[in-house]
């Protein structure tokens, strides 16, 4: 994403072209099938978290055996964790992981790869210094316990039209993620934003430099998982649960990926499309700024620019950034691409393919403004879009 407001940061960049470039040698499954309950936490003990080190959510982890014990497998931090999180936690385990042979499952059996491909794009990524950078304490909130709730980490927010700043990952993402985190607080927005840390080794890291952590881990590996598709099915799910975790305190939320570099605040424009009546305000794969800004009623725009009044296709949503305003509707909306994420039966699609089938599968087309610009449109279940604009 370019834009005056945030742009997609050179580790992304560096991350496809790697992925594009360095195709994976294919590695014999094993053949041995574990019982349910092992296989679910298996990833724990495929892919080891960061060790104990000064640096030890930046530093790549060796592979490590597998325990025998199952016990072995539970998330040291697990007692440091939302009652929420516990719960939504729990939900994506008892999602059977895919057999062998599914599209789903990816590199989840190639974990020498796996590994592999993560401490290569790691080591591009930790040429930036972030490994010696911290945030200076006082542009930071006073920090919560380990286990605090969401509504406990944003006790700086406003309940009442306050707009969160959210981003997540694991701790392969903790460079992108830390300069994520310097970029908010370069705009004085520390005390406003939270990482939903998916394993142990970044919740730590962070905690470490009294970045706002909410502990999400128990479900997802410390490594790098793009090519396993349920994993990043259950990556989009805790996403979509993160986000509902955070309207239900009653905040507003502006949701980004950890590859984003915010460059401006954009929470006074936010908070006016939320006061004119939008709960969703989703970027979009729009190209073309000009069309984009024309909201004349039309049949027809640009490629992946369908989303004006009078449009009857062609609208591409981008969850890479999302504002969404805190509503009843919009809690529903989450809970519906958490769930529908999670459940996804096909190896190519995902969580943005999910949020942009809920919004205009049904009820979207011929596109119907809901305001008098044509800046607002109406969306299903009367959601109401502000689609953000392409020259920003």
């Amino acid at each position: 994403m370019r834009c005056s407001y945030a742009i997609a940061s050179l580790p992304a960049l560096l991350l496809l072209l790697y992925q594009s470039w360095q195709p994976s040698p294919v590695i014999a499954p094993p053949v041995v099938r574990r019982p349910q309950q092992l296989t679910q936490r298996a990833w724990q003990s495929r892919w080891a978290p960061a060790v104990a080190s000064s640096h030890s959510a930046i530093r790549p982890a060796a592979n490590t055996a597998a325990p025998s014990d199952p016990a072995a497998t539970q998330p040291p931090l697990l007692s440091h964790q939302s009652a929420e999180a516990r719960r939504a936690i729990a939900m994506a385990l008892a999602e059977p992981i895919p057999p062998t042979g599914d599209g789903r499952r990816g590199g989840y059996d190639h974990q020498a790869n796996v590994q592999k491909e993560s401490d290569t794009v790691r080591h591009m990524l930790a040429q930036d210094g972030f490994e010696q950078w911290s945030p200076d304490p006082s542009l930071l909130p006073p920090q919560a316990p380990a286990g605090a709730s969401m509504d406990e980490l944003l006790s700086a927010v406003p309940r009442a039209g306050g707009i969160a700043w959210l981003a997540f990952g694991n701790s392969g993402a903790t460079e992108m993620l830390l300069n994520w985190v310097h970029h908010v607080i370069a705009l004085r927005k520390g005390h406003a934003m939270v990482v939903a840390c998916y394993d142990d080794g970044l919740f730590v890291h962070l905690r470490r430099l009294r970045v706002p952590a909410y502990n999400y881990s128990g479900a997802l590996p410390p490594v790098h998982f793009r090519g396993t598709p349920f994993l990043f099915h259950r990556m989009g799910f805790l996403k979509a649960m993160t986000i509902k975790e955070v309207l239900l305190s009653g905040r507003h939320v502006l949701v980004s990926d950890s590859d984003v570099a915010w460059a401006k605040d954009p929470t006074a424009e936010l908070a006016a499309l939320a006061a004119a009546g939008a709960s969703i305000a989703p970027s979009t794969d729009c190209l073309d700024a000009a069309a984009d800004a024309d909201k004349t009623p039309r049949g027809a725009s640009p490629f992946m620019c369908g989303h004006s009044p009078g449009n009857t296709a062609g609208a591409v949503f981008n969850t890479g950034v999302i504002f969404l305003a805190a509503s009843n509707s919009t809690v529903a909306f989450c809970e519906r691409w958490a769930r529908s994420t999670l459940k996804l039966e096909t190896w190519w699609s995902d969580d943005q393919g999910v949020f942009n089938r809920l919004l205009t599968a049904r009820g979207f087309y011929p596109v119907r403004a809901a305001s008098s610009d044509g800046r607002l449109v109406h969306g299903p279940d009367g959601l109401v879009l502000g689609p953000l604009p392409a020259r920003r």
